[in-house]
């Protein structure tokens, strides 16, 4: 395809707002049904075993505080993992979440889909997806690793410049890899590919700066509201029942905005990529 056909940066986020706008409420159905059932058997086990968010217990640290605590892994300890099973069946979730959310903001654009034929094909393909999950985290926990080591070397320089410069470098390493395997989940959802991590790397390339731009804007500005949104609610609600379905709420928005910026973002890719896929959104 010609270059006049891609799209430019500002219209990529003016689709996504447009998506957004018009397919919100059905993307919020699908979120509710895979969310909601968390949430209740969050608060049944929390009522049951008389966990802190179920007592109400407050807190007398400022938002920045418990936000800068949260990133150290300290807070939260009683009020975010109750049970490892719990988290796990959370980490588990989102994949199903976005599996359905990108096969009905992509195929519908195609053929009719409601929220639950792509809630049931999520399902279907769950397995693909989920293994693509756990390739993506196992392959960034690998490069987190390598970074990791290179700060600690970056450190033993003992010169505070240095040290900037390297943890500087290392966050733009990570966020730029990140960007250029990132088409992993869409293949695996769309496409039937399994983790195609080598795949998204290929596609990527020539674009890895652009997409990293792209990530900051939607991803890590999301994550950033998520944490955000968590200390402010820990700070002015304390442990309590109230606080926990905003932070769900909260949990979905944010996952929603992200998701639908991915689909853009994917059917972008594959319109510039279209001699090598074959196959056009």
């Amino acid at each position: 395809m010609s270059r006049d056909t891609e799209s430019t940066f500002s219209e990529l986020v003016k689709e996504t707002l447009s998506l957004l706008n018009t397919r919100f409420s059905s993307l919020l159905k699908v979120a509710c049904w895979i969310a909601a059932p968390l949430l209740v058997l969050h608060l049944v086990l929390g009522a049951v075993f008389g966990l802190p968010f179920i007592q109400g217990q407050g807190t007398e640290q400022t938002w920045t505080q418990v936000f800068l605590n949260e990133q150290e892994g300290n807070a939260f300890s009683s009020v975010q993992t109750p049970f490892i099973g719990l988290d796990l069946l959370l980490l588990l979730s989102y994949p199903l979440l976005w599996g359905a959310g990108l096969y009905y903001l992509i195929w519908r654009e195609n053929e009719p889909v409601s929220e639950k034929q792509a809630l049931r094909h999520a399902l279907a393909s769950y397995f693909r997806m989920i293994s693509s999950w756990i390739a993506y985290i196992f392959y960034m926990t690998i490069i987190g690793i390598g970074i990791v080591v290179a700060i600690l070397l970056f450190s033993l320089s003992g010169i505070l410049i240095i040290e900037i410069i390297g943890i500087a470098a290392a966050v733009i390493l990570t966020l730029y890899i990140s960007a250029r395997i990132c088409l992993f989940f869409g293949f695996s959802v769309i496409d039937g590919n399994f983790a195609g991590i080598s795949r998204s790397w290929k596609f990527t390339r020539g674009f890895g700066w652009w997409i990293t731009a792209y990530l900051v804007v939607f991803f890590v500005t999301m994550s950033l509201v998520d944490r955000t949104a968590a200390a402010v609610l820990q700070t002015t609600l304390g442990s309590s029942v109230l606080q926990m379905i905003i932070q769900y709420l909260v949990y979905v928005l944010t996952s929603l905005v992200a998701l639908t910026a991915y689909a853009v973002l994917f059917k972008e890719m594959k319109r510039r990529n279209f001699s090598k896929l074959g196959v056009d959104l």
